[in-house]
């Protein structure tokens, strides 16, 4: 499921450019008015059964904006997309985010213009997606450094798929489980970005995915790749 959100102000909203942390704390905030279910989120993810799996992520904002320095001035309206594959969450945040509530991006006080639900499904079994929000593809060593892996590399999209077989089967049975990730064209391009601090690799790729549509669809609720609580790894179909 999705919602798409319009937030406004009578002046200009002023941003730095690695500004998915304040998406992301917009979304907890909303959703501290019900502690039991923040709590379960942050502690076990969208269900006791998928610890460290969210099993949302969001887009990066969309308005006109200037570009400043390392900040980005919006003209006093921006809009973003939440997508979830946890209807209860989807239904938390229309109900904390309703029209004329005051929220916070940072030091930005804005109100909510509109916030509606959509609910797109994908019946297809073969799509063409295209990055939205980058995906990010990475492993942890043992000595703790982290190591991002790029398209070029075979191991990205089998990571990927890999990734997209745990949260799966974090909910549902692995026998259903049936995927298959391609590349679509070798015009990839690389984000170097903040998050809380930390520098993360993450690529915008357009890619084939293959097999069964229920998988599919809930990919498309819940992001490709690592991150994707994030606001990473979310795609369109093309």
């Amino acid at each position: 499921m999705q919602i798409r959100i319009t937030l406004v102000s009578d002046r200009g909203i002023n941003i730095p450019i690695a500004y998915r942390h304040a998406q992301q704390s917009l979304i907890y905030n909303t959703l501290q008015s019900w502690p039991d279910y923040s709590q379960k989120l942050h502690s076990h993810g969208a269900s006791e059964n998928t610890t460290g799996f969210k099993l949302f992520t969001f887009s990066p904002l969309e308005g006109s904006y200037t570009k400043i320095g390392k900040r980005l001035v919006f003209d006093g309206r921006v809009s973003f997309e939440i997508r979830s594959h946890d209807a209860f969450m989807v239904q938390l945040l229309l109900a904390g985010l309703c029209e004329g509530k005051t929220v916070n991006l940072l030091d930005n006080v804005l109100t909510v213009k509109s916030c509606f639900m959509e609910n797109r499904i994908i019946f297809e079994r073969t799509v063409t997606v295209k990055a939205v929000s980058p995906i990010v593809v990475l492993s942890n060593t043992s000595d703790g450094h982290t190591v991002y892996y790029s398209p070029e590399d075979d191991i990205f999209y089998e990571r990927i798929l890999a990734n997209a077989k745990r949260k799966w089967c974090s909910l549902y049975d692995e026998r259903d489980f049936c995927l298959n990730i391609y590349s679509a064209d070798e015009n990839y391009r690389k984000l170097v970005t903040l998050f809380k601090g930390t520098y993360i690799n993450a690529w915008y790729v357009t890619l084939i995915l293959e097999g069964n549509s229920k998988v599919i669809d809930f990919l498309y609720n819940v992001g490709l790749g690592n991150k994707t609580s994030q606001g990473f790894g979310m795609f369109e179909v093309v």
